[in-house]
This record gives structure tokens, C-alpha cells and sequence, in this order.
């Protein structure tokens, strides 16, 4: 047994000694401090072993398969250590970190006098302890000697696409953000068991923070995919981005559930069970990842720790499913009557339904394939075009549900529904106007698909601009209304919120911009023509200025072509893109990419089938995409807005603790 096996051993034995303690502690009274120590010390192991992990790769120790296969000597310190959660094992031992260090942080901060925080404790706990399982399943520490007789004196390396910024961000704040479900689905476990109110309490601020580590890996994810070629810009409905966009619909919708959540009145047994199907959630993406259950760009192709990841799925299932009918059975829920179809009641509920309805469509594309593939022997991949269309139409209404709830009580009922219907009708011939239509009707999805989707995708994206419109003035209303009203913190809060929401209107109508109105074109030149000037269409034209050959010392060839680009005869950007064909990872390629306020020009050069310059053909491709700024500027400004929300709430922590503390003194004088 290995160093880094004794850490992990040890750490679980230590979280099983804390289970048992945390289960007795109410009966035999045991000293609180022994939970605390054992918590303590499984932390410090799986720190000790992460740390450990991290000294293997700067230290170059290839006797470690782990680091063999993602390390290599002349790697860059930072990326060596990013190297780290690479691979499925790597990012296995940061969940099981993170868990414990939620678990640790609860323990330390709730204590065990209350019996709803120590069942939270308890079931979180556990929770911890099937996490690491998977980690120690997955073997980060084994020797490569298992498979070779000899510890080899150079290192895989990593794939030339993790060489960058974002490898040591996005592996990182997903598993965070992983971790983070682990204490609001125990909580709620926990309150479906005891029947103890104030789970939500404790919900509400880890599904915020959980929510923003998810925004963040979103955001990171679809700046890094834009820069690579093959993903065809910043979303491409890569399975795995796919799982995680359902995780952060999940969240999201749970997110507007806790909110109006009230014991007996609204959301009594869907608020404790979707938070549970929510930590489900996260094994779920992490079984599409981990299985290559469909071929992804960044998927592992399978882990041995599908049983369990399996089990972990149906224990989650079972256990919200069981307690979440007792619950419904036994409650006895009062109803008041809403005073208006646009109350908040009513917008939070078709919200709510309205993200459901986008996590199906998803889910379903996402686990039909696996289902065809694996129990009827056919292959079925699901097309991007498929998620167009059937998520289109619910995330526009949720960006007309956002102005109506933004609206609410600052325009009379009366008024909001002839603007509604205004908007109806405008959009309804906005929808026949030609071109830029949801579909290609040239394409073979459309051509094979029922009257139902050719109808949806017969419709142009301009009948969703009086949506956008209506949708972004009244957040910016509210907005201004809020700042001139609210002091403080509640201040503070109410912009949070009112940045999130218009960060969901921009990165809908930046994926709308971006996806319908981009021009694509490729031309080719031979070598004898640097200099010369093609037209690419629409006013645009771009000229091979130079291009180059440089052999690396890896003896691989890395081609790069310089190009000039013009718009209507003048200079617009210039730029070079690049092709390496390297031995272990394939074709690399580095895009020209030229950011500007308005357009991106995205221009990509595939390589030539030859290293001699002479007999090179240059084939370039360029794509125009406009808009992208609305998409950027919305990522930005949904990270700020719930970083203004969790730093409001803990203001509210702090003024409170301050309170509590005076009348304190004031009793003890």
C-alpha cells in the first residue's frame, strides 16, 4: 500500500469514527469534542493527500501512473499543479476534499446542541464518506509498475488544450460547487426524517454559494471552449456541458423554490426533494463524464466507478422519493388565494415549471442515446438542433415571466396585460419575417422532423425581440427604483438581484445573436499567393500575408498563417492561427480570434498535409459573429450579481451575531 492509500484509509476511517459518534452523541452524551477531532483529522488526511498528489507532480515521481499519464518534466509549474485534477482520478480526490471541508465547516459552525443540525451533520457525513469510496475506487495512487516492469524517465504531458489559464480555474469551482450541494440535500434529508423546521435556513446560502461556483464554471467552461477549434464557439451542447447546464438550471429553479418556501403553505414536500434531487444531480453529471456514456471532447472513456456512482444515483432516488411521499401524505397543506395572475406566487411557479421543463429536454437528450445505445442496441445521437428548438421557446417565456415579475406592482394588471398581449401580436409578426429562422430548412434535422418542430423552427428569432425588450426595461426599472428606495444592505441585495436577472437576458439574447446572425466562409491559397486579397463575402475579404513552418523540439511541426481581414476595403483586424499535429494528443490547432465591441472575427487554419512550406495549401475558415459582447457582458454581471447577494446575506449574519452579543452584555449588567 501506497503513502497517498494510507492518507485516503485513514481519512475514511476517521469519517466512519465521526458516523458512529454523531449517531450515539444523543444517547450516551459523548464529549463533542470527539467529533470534532476525528472531522478534523479526515480533513488533514485528504488535505495531506491532495498535498501529497501535488508534490508527486511538481517532483516529476512518474512511479505514480496518475502522474505519468497527465505530467511531464518540462511542463510549467502552475500547469503541473493544475495537472493535478486533469483526470478523473485528480478531480475525484478534490470532490472528497471538498466534501469533508463542507462537512468540517458545519461542524464547526452549528455544533450538535440542535437535533436537526446534527442529523444535517450526520447525513452529510455520509455523503462524505461514499465520495471518497470513489476516489479510492478510482486509484489515484496506484503504481505504474502494476502495469510495466520500469518507472519510465519522461512523463505523458498534458494535452496542449489544458496549457492555459482556464485548466487552473474550471476543474477547481466545479467540485466546489459540487461539494456545496452536499450540505442543503442533507439538510433537507434531514427534515424529511425529523419533520424539524428550519432546514431551509440552512439550504439557502450554500445553494447561493453553489450556484455562483456553477455560474463560474459555466462561464470559465464557455470561455475556454471558444477558444478551442471544434467546438464551434462558446456552447456547443457537448454532453457534458449539457449535464452541467442541467445541474445549473437544477440549482436554479431550486434556488426560486427556497425562496418561497413556507412550511404547510407553498412548496411544503417539492422544496426538501428537489434539493435532494439536486446533489443527485451532480452524480448524474459526473456519471455522463466519468462513463463516456456519450463520446464527448472532454469526457474520461469509462471509470471503475460506475457501481457506485449507479447506487449512488438510486440510493438518492429511493431516499427523496420514499421520504418526499411520506411527507406529502402526512402534511396537510392551506392555500390562500392569490389576488392576481401576475402575482409572485404565480410567476416563481411557471418559472419554476418553465426550468423543469428545459432540465427534461436536456436530461432526455442527453440519457435516450445511452438508453437506445446500451437496451436496444441502436445508436442515436441526439443533434444540437434538437436542444434548439425545444429549449428556445421555454427560455424565451422565461425571459417574458422575468418582466412580468419585475412589472408586478409597478404597472396596474390591467395595463401589463394589453402590454402583454402588445407583445404577443408584434412578436407573432415578427415570427413570419424571412430568414433567421430557429432551423435550417435545408438541413436534415429539419427535413426529417415532425410538423410540430418544422412549425417551432419555421419561426424567426426576430419575434423574440420585443420579449427582450420588454423583459430588459422593466429589470432596469425595478433597478432604479430599488436603488432609490433601499439603504444598506437591502440595497446591496436588491442589486444582486436585479444584476443576475439582466445577466440572464443578455447571455440569452448574446447565444441568440451569436448562433443566428454569424456568416461563415473558408478560402484556400497556395504558398505563390502571400498577399494576395479574397473576398469572404458581405464586404469582408482577408489576405495570407505570410506563413510559416517552425519545427519543435519535440520534433513535431507547427504551421501558422498570418492574415490581414478587411471590411468594406479597409483594415479591420489582423492576426495568425495555428496547426500542430502532435504524437500523443492529435491535431492542435490555435485560432486568430479578434474581440471587438460589436463582432468577433473567428478565423481558424486546419493544416496542410505537408511540413514543407512549398508544397503547402492553405485552407483558412472565418466566421463573423456578432454579439458576443451581450453574452460576455452578461457572464460578468451574473458573477457580480450573486457575489453582491451572499455578501449581503452575510452582512445580515454579522449584524445579527453584533445584536445577539449586546443583549448579552445587557443581561450579564
Amino acid at each position: 500500500m501506497t503513502g497517498g492509500e494510507i492518507l485516503l484509509y485513514a481519512a475514511l476511517i476517521c469519517e466512519l469514527l465521526a458516523v458512529i459518534v454523531l449517531l450515539f452523541y444523543g444517547r450516551y452524551r459523548i464529549n463533542p469534542t470527539h467529533i470534532l477531532t476525528t472531522t478534523r483529522m479526515a480533513l488533514l488526511l485528504q488535505s495531506a493527500a491532495i498535498g501529497l498528489m501535488t508534490c508527486y507532480f511538481i517532483k516529476d515521481n512518474f512511479s505514480v501512473l496518475y502522474v505519468w499519464q497527465y505530467s511531464a518534466s518540462g511542463m510549467p509549474l502552475l500547469y503541473k499543479i493544475a495537472a493535478v485534477f486533469a483526470g478523473q482520478q485528480g478531480t475525484y480526490l478534490l470532490w472528497a476534499w471538498a466534501s469533508i471541508l463542507v462537512v468540517w465547516f458545519i461542524i464547526e459552525d452549528y455544533g450538535f446542541k440542535n437535533p436537526l443540525h446534527r442529523k444535517t451533520e450526520l447525513i452529510a457525513m455520509i455523503v462524505s464518506i461514499f465520495i471518497l469510496l470513489l476516489c479510492i475506487k478510482s486509484e489515484p495512487f496506484r503504481p505504474i509498475t502494476e502495469l510495466i516492469d520500469q518507472v519510465p524517465t519522461e512523463g505523458n504531458g498534458l494535452n496542449p488544450v489544458f496549457i492555459t489559464i482556464w485548466m487552473v480555474i474550471h476543474p477547481f469551482v466545479t467540485f466546489i460547487s459540487y461539494a456545496a450541494t452536499i450540505v442543503p440535500a442533507s439538510a433537507a434529508t434531514a427534515h424529511l426524517i425529523t419533520g424539524k423546521e428550519g432546514w431551509h435556513r440552512i439550504s439557502r446560502q450554500w445553494l447561493r454559494i453553489s450556484w455562483m461556483f456553477l455560474s463560474i464554471c459555466m462561464v470559465t467552461g464557455g470561455v475556454w471552449a471558444y477558444n478551442l477549434v471544434g467546438w464551434s464557439g462558446f456552447w456547443n451542447w457537448d454532453p457534458v456541458q449539457t449535464a452541467t447546464l442541467i445541474l445549473w438550471l437544477f440549482a436554479t429553479a431550486v434556488l426560486h423554490i427556497i425562496s418561497r418556501y413556507q412550511e404547510g403553505r407553498e412548496y411544503t414536500t417539492a422544496a426538501p426533494v428537489a434539493t435532494i434531487f439536486l446533489f443527485m444531480s451532480t452524480i448524474y453529471v459526473t456519471l455522463v463524464t466519468r462513463q463516456g456514456i456519450i463520446h464527448s471532447l472532454h469526457d474520461f472513456p469509462g471509470t471503475p466507478t460506475f457501481g457506485l456512482l449507479v447506487f449512488g444515483i438510486i440510493t438518492a432516488s429511493i431516499v427523496a422519493t420514499g421520504l418526499g411521499m411520506r411527507k406529502f401524505l402526512r402534511t396537510r397543506v392551506t392555500t390562500a388565494p392569490t389576488k392576481s395572475i401576475f402575482s409572485t406566487r404565480n410567476t416563481f411557479l411557471w418559472t419554476n415549471i418553465l426550468l423543469i421543463i428545459i432540465v427534461f429536454v436536456c436530461f432526455w437528450g442527453l440519457t435516450y442515446s445511452f438508453v437506445s445505445q446500451h437496451l436496444f442496441a441502436t445508436k442515436v445521437i441526439i443533434p444540437q438542433e434538437f436542444f434548439n428548438v425545444w429549449c428556445a421557446i421555454p427560455a424565451i417565456l422565461l425571459i417574458l415571466l422575468t418582466g412580468v415579475c419585475m412589472a408586478y406592482g409597478r404597472i396596474h394588471d390591467t395595463s401589463l396585460k394589453y402590454i402583454l398581449i402588445f407583445i404577443f401580436v408584434v412578436s407573432l409578426l415578427l415570427a413570419m419575417f424571412p430568414g433567421h429562422k430557429l432551423l435550417d430548412s435545408g438541413g436534415e434535422f429539419y427535413q426529417t422532423s415532425s410538423i410540430i418542430i418544422k412549425a417551432l423552427g419555421s419561426i424567426s428569432v426576430w419575434a423574440f425581440v420585443p420579449t427582450f425588450l420588454f423583459a430588459f426595461i422593466a429589470i432596469l426599472s425595478k433597478f432604479s427604483m430599488d436603488l432609490r428606495r433601499m439603504r444598506g444592505r437591502m440595497r446591496f441585495r436588491a442589486t444582486g438581484i436585479n444584476l443576475v436577472h439582466i445577466s440572464f437576458v443578455l447571455v440569452i439574447a448574446g447565444v441568440i445573436a451569436t448562433t443566428s446572425f454569424d456568416s461563415s466562409s473558408s478560402v484556400v491559397y497556395d504558398v505563390d499567393e502571400l498577399g494576395t486579397t479574397k473576398d469572404i463575402g458581405n464586404g469582408w475579404s482577408m489576405e495570407l500575408a505570410a506563413f510559416d513552418v517552425l519545427q519543435n523540439p519535440d520534433d513535431t511541426w507547427t504551421q501558422t498563417a498570418h492574415l490581414n481581414v478587411y471590411k468594406d476595403g479597409k483594415p479591420y483586424c489582423a492576426g495568425a492561427t495555428g496547426f500542430t499535429r502532435t504524437t500523443h494528443f492529435g491535431d492542435v490547432h490555435d485560432p486568430m480570434i479578434n474581440r471587438g465591441v460589436t463582432r468577433d472575427v473567428y478565423a481558424q487554419f486546419s493544416g496542410t498535409r505537408s511540413h514543407i512550406s512549398t508544397e503547402a495549401v492553405i485552407p483558412i475558415s472565418v466566421k463573423i459573429i456578432p454579439g458576443v459582447s451581450l453574452l460576455w457582458a452578461g457572464c460578468i454581471l451574473m458573477l457580480v450579481g450573486i457575489h453582491c447577494i451572499i455578501i449581503s446575506t452575510y452582512l445580515l449574519v454579522i449584524k445579527k451575531r453584533e445584536l445577539l452579543t449586546r443583549s448579552i452584555r445587557g443581561d450579564v449588567r
